[in-house]
């Protein structure tokens, strides 16, 4: 048995908060989601407690509470910060690179959650690596060499789900 992930959610709209835990109830109980309000919290203080967390899962697209690139931007900066995965709704090249450049770790497209898929990135993302690229959902990797080869490989991968 694989020891449950806990997962901070930071996304504004409700709507995929539940398409998150519709998806993750279908065929997995191994990870535990923790919504945090951007609306109402906005970005998590320097003295927040990121130890509770595998993994961080932030929206790409925060309307009135900025992007989630720019807060990836601040948020790297935090001692503890468990690996990022970036979610977006854009299935655009630029999406992925700019994740990548900013240190997320992967990057998930809503238009592709399923409850394997997800569980899969959120899984290497925790453990510092990503799926291998046929596997679709994920784009980029801390395992990989740093900037420019990382950001290549990932896009690499990022072409084989468009595909």
């Amino acid at each position: 048995m694989k020891a449950i992930l806990h997962v901070l959610v930071i996304e504004p709209d409700e709507q995929t908060v539940d398409l998150l835990h519709q998806c993750l109830a279908e065929t997995t109980t191994e990870v535990r989601l923790t919504v945090h309000r951007v609306d109402s919290l906005g970005i998590p203080e320097v003295s927040f407690d990121w130890r509770k967390f595998d993994v961080v899962l932030l929206d790409y697209e925060m309307a009135d509470v900025g992007s989630g690139a720019d807060w990836l931007r601040v948020l790297r900066t935090r001692p503890g910060l468990p690996p990022v995965v970036l979610l977006s709704r854009i299935n655009k090249q630029y999406v992925a690179i700019r994740a990548l450049k900013l240190g997320a770790e992967d990057v998930l497209l809503t238009d592709d959650l399923t409850p394997e898929r997800t569980v899969d990135v959120l899984r290497s993302a925790s453990a510092g690596r990503a799926p291998h690229p046929s596997q679709p959902g994920a784009l980029g990797t801390r395992a990989l060499p740093p900037d420019d080869d990382r950001v290549m490989q990932g896009l690499n991968r990022f072409r084989l789900l468009r595909k």
